[in-house]
């Protein structure tokens, strides 16, 4: 099994590629109001991500003194 922070970072870069292509799309339709929510919805999932990578690795930090 992975650790945390490793399925974290996998599942950022599974985020990001979903958005850098959903913003693609965005950029040729911006009338299309509903793909900016898709994008802010990742976007905070990609937040959250940074959030628990950050979380994880402090714990680690605080394990090994």
């Amino acid at each position: 099994m992975l650790p945390a922070s490793d399925s974290q970072k996998k599942r950022q870069q599974g985020l990001r590629g979903k958005r850098k292509l959903l913003w693609e799309r965005f950029e040729d339709n911006p009338n299309e109001i509903h793909l900016a929510l898709e994008l802010k919805i990742i976007d905070d999932q990609i937040a959250e991500s940074n959030q628990q990578i950050h979380h994880y690795g402090n714990a680690t930090e605080l394990t090994s003194l």
